[in-house]
């Protein structure tokens, strides 16, 4: 019977002095978390006096083995963070903040990535994202009649013949002679026209455009091309070309061969003239934004100057509005 009772003490001492054993040699690996390690040191502290209770320790025996345990702990916490090159002492952050955390740079690095295209199939260089094309190709039937009580050609000779400037399909010839304008037979063609432009910016302030188009050298207000020339080839013409600068929102200035810079209507303007100059258009802004003036003052030359045999002609006009 007592050797019963000896087996059994015997097995209770074997099985918290195990217990005792596991939960010191897995303090130093769990010591990094907080929580964890105080759950750890109250279980072992719980153990020892488990084991005083049983009459298995002393309560001075069980008073060294907690001393031990601390100043082991120590030791080790302290070799640690030498090792890191001294103590560090980290926050604990919550699981949910680490989440939202990590989602908010995700989005931040996929928004980086969506804009600067990286990896994109077939992705082109940035700074073909700063030209601008544009183009169109039209086929037509054009049918020309007219009255029959106009007026023949003839009669405007007189006229075509004050001065030297040959019209578009005018009706003076150079030495007078003839009239060359048609306004009372009828006319039928097939017409083609194929424009091909770009606009570059080239910095924040400068851009360059230019325009490609079919037509004729003498017709100043259409890029049509009429079919029917023993299937020649056709004449392709620069229509555009300027340099634009704009150095604050309210300030436009052009250059070149430049689109038409007024304000109009066709009944004024032909939409396919352009204009060979100098433009400037001031658009101030006001802070109430209901009225909005605008200022375009421009300089054309019609004819190069070449004195004595000749001063040129220029174009100048001024014009001002608002809205």
């Amino acid at each position: 019977m007592n050797n019963g009772k000896n087996g059994m003490k015997d097995m209770k001492r074997t099985t918290l002095c195990l217990a005792l054993a596991l939960a010191l040699a897995a303090a130093p690996a769990w010591a990094d978390e907080r929580e964890s390690f105080e759950v750890l040191k109250q279980t072992t502290v719980n153990l020892i006096d488990a084991l005083v209770d049983n009459g298995v320790l002393t309560r001075d025996k069980a008073d060294a083995l907690i001393l031990q345990a601390e100043k082991k702990a120590a030791q080790a916490a302290a070799a640690k963070g030498k090792e890191r090159g001294g103590a560090v002492r980290v926050q604990y952050v919550p699981e949910v903040v680490k989440n939202q955390i990590r989602e908010e740079i995700k989005q931040e690095v996929l928004a980086q990535a969506k804009n600067e295209r990286w990896a994109e199939p077939n992705a082109i260089p940035g700074w073909l994202d700063r030209i601008q094309w544009e183009g169109d190709v039209r086929f037509r039937y054009q049918a020309e009649l007219f009255d029959s009580g106009n007026a023949p050609a003839q009669d405007y000779v007189d006229t075509a013949c004050i001065g030297s400037v040959t019209r578009a399909g005018g009706l003076s010839s150079p030495d007078c002679g003839l009239a060359t304008g048609n306004a009372t037979k009828d006319r039928n063609r097939l017409r083609l026209r194929a424009r091909l432009g770009m606009l570059a910016k080239v910095t924040e302030s400068w851009s360059a455009g230019f325009r490609l188009t079919t037509g004729s050298s003498s017709d100043r207000v259409s890029t049509n091309q009429s079919l029917g020339q023993d299937w020649n080839k056709y004449t392709v013409l620069f229509d555009r070309a300027y340099l634009k600068f704009d150095p604050v929102e309210w300030l436009t200035i052009a250059g070149g061969r430049i689109p038409n810079p007024w304000f109009s209507t066709d009944l004024v303007w032909d939409e396919d003239l352009n204009f060979e100059g100098i433009a400037a258009t001031l658009k101030p802004a006001f802070s109430n934004n209901t009225i909005k003036p605008f200022l375009t003052v421009g300089v054309f030359p019609l004819k190069e100057e070449n004195p004595p045999a000749s001063s040129g002609r220029w174009v100048r006009g001024v014009q001002g509005g608002t809205q």
